[in-house]
């Protein structure tokens, strides 16, 4: 299963505009792994939310649960990002 792992940069593209693209760093993970805390590139205030399971790969929705709410899948990890 892909799991989400700390300190590492996944992005997010939004549904309405392609090119518009939110950079999300894993700040901490709780002890039963059913929340995440993140924070957007460039953001100083931390979020947490929670982890749903689809298809052998964690996901969250970081901006709520709405229909045009962008998901944020494990599987979009950044290869190689530069943190702030």
């Amino acid at each position: 299963m892909k799991k989400f792992e700390v300190g590492k940069t996944y992005f997010v593209r939004s549904i309405c505009d392609y090119g518009c693209i939110w950079h999300i760093i894993i700040v901490g993970i709780s002890k039963t792994g059913k929340s995440v805390s993140f924070k957007i590139k460039g953001e100083s205030y931390i979020n947490r939310c929670k982890i749903h399971k689809y298809k052998d790969t964690e996901y969250i929705m970081p901006f709520g649960r709405f229909s045009m709410s962008p998901s944020l899948r494990a599987e979009d990890i950044i290869k190689e990002s530069n943190d702030d």
